[in-house]
């Protein structure tokens, strides 16, 4: 379905903040319906707030250096 990446943000001054990365399996990037669900997936957590439920900041289209595909990810404050 979707794999989650740790990463870590870096800025101006020493700042960092850990994320969560989530990117969608490449196989199913074909999917509308699939792409459609994690989109649908994406607009719904942004709208909560909770300790217990990761923040998302960001979303996006991020190329593959394989051919044409596409990869969609969100990526999300890690909850403490």
């Amino acid at each position: 379905m979707a794999t989650v990446h740790l990463a870590r943000m870096d800025g101006l001054g020493g700042f960092q903040k850990w994320v969560a990365i989530k990117k969608i399996h490449a196989h199913l990037l074909e999917d509308e319906s699939f792409v459609q669900m994690f989109l649908d997936e994406a607009r719904i957590v942004a709208r909560i707030s909770h300790s217990n439920v990761a923040t998302v900041f960001e979303l996006g289209d991020t190329r593959i250096a394989t051919g044409s595909r596409w990869s969609t990810c969100t990526a999300s404050r890690c909850a403490s």
